[in-house]
């Protein structure tokens, strides 16, 4: 292409200084934008610094602070102190077994499944609930089974016919303490004779024949209990199935364990060859 024949012209000295101007406006707002942007990121380093010289608020900080705890802060102590608590007498358990209680974790003893296990064997060995009930009727059995684990002497697991209970430590110890308890007889205060002593005793009348054994308080097993007794007096004993069969029961574990409790001998339990659990007569 041809060159151009126009010359080019210098800005006059008017138009050069009016830019010279504009230049210098935009360099001190520049300056002046970077001044705010410094000052602003030192004011936050600040704040961060002074935030994580902060003392940190406290629990009795807040209390303080409230209406209640601000008398703390005029008198210097506090508004409202705790009172002291009492020491727990010594001597006195947490916890005891009630009748029906124990006689819950007596049922989970004489459960088939238990395996004849007592004391520390019998801790943590889990039982078929339905298996374990040494009452007559199923709630008294289930109030006094979520009486246990409230108190921490069992544990219950599943739900329904799948659930499962044991002894805890704190049951046996509470359950061997309970048997281990015996009634303190009474001593009769020695003191002076009283007049009635001095006066001839009237003869007993001679007491009636009875046609009934005496029985010392105890009464005798009856109907099923009867019959499980006699068939453990048996040379070879008794195992729950013969017992079940005998009286066309399904499962007979609770009422064997009352049976035992009843019989006038004591009972021994052990495995056969295809390991069921027999009793048999001691001695």
């Amino acid at each position: 292409m041809p060159a151009s024949n126009k010359k080019v012209t210098k800005p006059s000295a008017k138009v050069a200084a009016v830019r010279k101007a504009m230049d210098k406006n935009i360099a001190k707002n520049v300056a002046k934008r970077a001044a705010k942007v410094r000052a602003a990121n030192a004011a936050a380093d600040g704040r961060e610094a002074n935030a994580a010289k902060a003392p940190k608020v406290t629990a009795e900080m807040k209390a303080a602070l409230t209406p209640k705890g601000f008398g703390s802060l005029i008198v210097g102590g506090n508004a409202n102190p705790a009172k002291p608590t009492k020491p727990a007498k010594a001597g006195k358990a947490t916890a005891a077994l009630t009748p029906i209680e124990r006689q819950a974790i007596e049922g989970i003893l004489a459960s088939d499944y238990m395996d004849g296990m007592t004391g520390n064997d019998a801790v943590g060995h889990r039982v078929w609930t339905w298996s374990a009930n040494p009452f007559a009727s199923k709630p008294t059995f289930s109030g006094a089974a979520s009486s246990l684990v409230k108190k921490g002497f069992a544990a219950i697991d599943g739900a329904g016919k799948d659930a499962c209970i044991q002894i805890t430590r704190a049951g046996m110890d509470a359950f061997e303490a309970t048997a281990a308890a015996k009634p303190v007889a009474k001593v009769a205060k020695a003191g002076k004779a009283s007049a009635a002593t001095t006066k001839p005793a009237k003869a007993a009348k001679p007491a009636k024949a009875s046609a009934k054994p005496a029985t010392d308080g105890v009464k005798a097993p009856t109907g099923a209990k009867a019959t499980i007794i006699a068939m453990i007096e048996r040379k070879d004993g008794a195992s729950a199935a013969e017992v079940c069969k005998k009286l066309g029961w399904v499962k007979a574990g609770a009422t064997i364990g009352r049976a035992i409790k009843l019989a006038p001998f004591k009972v021994r339990k052990e495995r056969d060859a295809d390991g069921a659990l027999r009793y048999y007569r001691e001695g």
